[in-house]
This record gives C-alpha cells, sequence and structure tokens, in this order.
C-alpha cells in the first residue's frame, strides 16, 4: 500500500504540471484571440489545426500513446481555445 500511495503523490504532481500548462497554453491562445480580433481574422484555422494534429500523431508514436486518445485530447483542447477567443 506504501508504494501505491507514493506513485499516487508522483501522479498528483504530473496532473498538477498538465493543468498549469494547460492555462500556459490558454494564456497563449487568449493572446492569439486578441491579435485575430483586431486584424479581423478568422479564428478558426483548418490548416493549423491539421498540423498540431500531424505534431501530436508523431508525439504520440513517440511516447507510446494511443493516437486516438491524444486526438481526442487535442480536439477538446482546439475547442476550448477556440471558445476562449470569441
Amino acid at each position: 500500500m506504501k508504494k501505491i500511495k507514493c506513485l499516487r503523490k508522483k501522479i498528483d504532481c504530473v496532473d498538477k504540471r498538465i493543468l498549469k500548462l494547460l492555462a500556459k497554453r490558454f494564456v497563449l491562445t487568449d493572446k492569439i484571440g486578441g491579435i485575430k480580433k483586431l486584424a479581423k481574422i478568422e479564428i478558426e484555422d483548418k490548416s493549423r489545426e491539421v498540423e498540431i494534429l500531424e505534431k501530436f500523431k508523431k508525439l504520440s508514436q513517440k511516447f507510446n500513446l494511443d493516437k486516438n486518445f491524444t486526438t481526442n485530447l487535442l480536439q477538446l483542447i482546439l475547442q476550448e481555445s477556440k471558445k476562449r477567443q470569441k
């Protein structure tokens, strides 16, 4: 049980870092959204989304993660980014 407790603490630390990085990513996408509004540029950029998706697929393989999982995760992140930019 002690080993499990120790591993769970490590998971908690990783989870905190994940959320911290997501918050940082959204700060950056919020800034991009502000620039897009000023320049009257569409929020959605399909070519950029395809580019990011391809990077995610490659990184998924590199880190031995399921591509469907990472694709779904990316879709959620992009959806939230676009929602925040409106």
